[in-house]
């Protein structure tokens, strides 16, 4: 069993990502899970079992503004996702991606910040435009994403594997 949670986000159009800032959101993102599963995968292979769950993003589904990298980041986890549940399911490993909205989380903040300098909005009201952005009209929460986790690493799923699963508060039906 494995979830791979690694992941930073970057509030940035292109032409204001540094390459230094596009490098760190790719190696992080996308290199981590990929080191990762290149390790863990022949293990699970040769004991014919395995259960894994990467940490996607809404933006596995659905582009947003100021993203660009990010976004390219996570989609590319969603084909990751596919591609080795393909792989590895005559295995019997499956692999699924939890595809968060936006989440309490501190990681977050930066994000506020970066657009509250760029707009002059402060940053309650942005927050209060991220929790009306959600069908559900507030951020989800980290337990709500542990507990979709457990379950996508429980037995109750046996039939799963190359699942993009969404939790985030409706945001992506819209």
């Amino acid at each position: 069993m494995l979830f791979i949670a690694a992941g930073v986000h970057l509030f940035a159009n292109i032409e204001e990502t540094s390459l230094e800032e596009f490098e760190r959101v790719l190696a992080i993102n996308l290199k981590g899970p990929f080191y990762v599963l290149k390790e863990v995968l022949p293990v699970m292979r040769q004991q014919r079992s395995g259960n894994i769950v990467i940490m996607g993003s809404d933006q596995v589904f659905v582009g947003k503004g100021s993203s660009a990298v990010y976004g390219l980041s996570k989609a590319a986890v969603g084909q990751l996702t596919k591609s080795t549940a393909i792989d590895y399911a005559p295995y019997n490993v499956r692999v699924n991606c939890i595809c968060p909205g936006t989440i309490d989380t501190p990681m977050v903040a930066p994000s506020v910040q970066r657009f509250h300098e760029a707009s002059g909005m402060a940053t309650e009201e942005i927050y209060e435009v991220l929790r009306k952005a959600q069908p559900i009209q507030r951020l989800g929460t980290p337990d709500e994403i542990g507990r979709a986790v457990l379950f996508m690493l429980s037995d109750d799923c046996p039939f799963m594997t190359g699942a993009l699963i969404s939790v985030d508060g409706g945001y992506t039906c819209q």
